[in-house]
C-alpha cells in the first residue's frame, strides 16, 4: 500500500498510532485473503491533521472501528522521539533551487 505516498507525508510525520493502523490493516487483509489497497484503507480511515506541528494522524469514524486494539491513542511518545532539521543552508546553489523533499521510491 502507498498510504504515505497518497498522504504526501514522510514517515516521521505520521503519528505512531497510525503506523499500527496501517500494519494491522495489512495483516487483517492478508488473513482475509483481500488485496490491501489504498482505496480500501481510506474507506475505513481518514486523516486528522494535528495543527501546524506537522503530525498526521489516521482515525476511524466513531462507531466504525474495525481495529479495537488501536482505538486508544498512543500518548507520550514525543518524549522518546526526535526529528532532524536542516538549518542554515542556502535555498539556491548556482541559481538552481535545492529540493529537500522526501522521495518515495
Amino acid at each position: 500500500m502507498d498510504v504515505l505516498k497518497t498522504l504526501n507525508v514522510a514517515p516521521t510525520q505520521l503519528h505512531p498510532n497510525s503506523w499500527g493502523y496501517i500494519q494491522a490493516f495489512a495483516v487483517m487483509c492478508q488473513a482475509l485473503a483481500i488485496n490491501p489497497t489504498v482505496a480500501l484503507f481510506f474507506y475505513f480511515f481518514r486523516t486528522w491533521p494535528i495543527g501546524k506541528r506537522g503530525w498526521v494522524s489516521l482515525i476511524t469514524e466513531p462507531g466504525d472501528t474495525i481495529l479495537e486494539l488501536y482505538a486508544q491513542s498512543f500518548r507520550g511518545f514525543k518524549k522518546q522521539f526526535f526529528r532532524v532539521s536542516i538549518c542554515n543552508i542556502p535555498k539556491y546553489s548556482n541559481n538552481h533551487k535545492l529540493e529537500l523533499n522526501y522521495i518515495y521510491q
